[in-house]
């Protein structure tokens, strides 16, 4: 319904899933088995992530926004009604935020194996790859199927950020009342270690 930007859920083949070592779910028919929730019965694991910056996918996402957005508004037409107002005027400022301010990251793969996905993602501009926790986030809507992993947590949770570049950031406001459309704004530079580690090694602000 494009409500959300960030999402968690990756969804897979299922034999990505199996790869990865989690079980598929059976049967989704309420007569048979009993529903599957959501997150699974498989405990969490490490795995190794790829992260795709500013590329196809992301550029795939505004389109989706776009081609969303003119449907409703072709749908809605002169309807002046404030639910149906409210909702154009809703997709226009998440497109809009899109374009703009949310993240241009996005998990596109993951496997158990760093060597697999350094050679399958060899460019080092657009993909990085980084360590994880997952989880097996299948489940049963209606009678369908979803085969999807959760990613838990990107690994390591924090980003080094040098002495040097301390003064930049302590000037910004903070906090969780800063709202991420809110100037200033800046771009970073960040390298990555043979262990995945990264840190920041240039910044720039708007």
């Amino acid at each position: 319904d494009y409500y959300w930007h960030s999402s968690r859920d990756l969804t897979v083949s299922e034999q990505k899933l199996q790869q990865l070592g989690f079980r598929v779910p059976g049967s989704c028919d309420p007569i048979k088995v009993v529903k599957v929730a959501r997150g699974g019965r498989d405990k969490s694991r490490p795995a190794w992530l790829v992260l795709e910056y500013d590329g196809p996918v992301h550029a795939n996402y505004i389109q989706e926004l776009e081609k969303f957005l003119r449907k409703r508004q072709k749908e809605i037409g002169n309807v002046s009604a404030e639910p149906e107002q409210e909702e154009l005027k809703r997709l226009a400022g998440q497109l809009q935020a899109s374009r703009r301010y949310h993240s241009r990251l996005y998990v596109v793969d993951v496997a158990l194996s760093k060597e697999e996905m350094l050679k399958q993602y060899a460019d080092k501009s657009r993909h990085m790859v980084f360590a994880a926790e997952i989880s097996n986030a299948s489940y049963c809507n209606k009678k369908q199927r979803e085969i999807r992993v959760s990613i838990n947590n990107v690994l390591p949770v924090y980003i080094n950020v040098p002495l040097r570049f301390h003064k930049f950031f302590e000037q910004l406001p903070g906090g969780w009342d800063r709202k991420a459309d809110e100037e200033p704004r800046y771009q970073v530079e960040i390298a990555i270690g043979r262990l995945a580690e990264p840190w920041l090694v240039g910044i720039k602000g708007e």
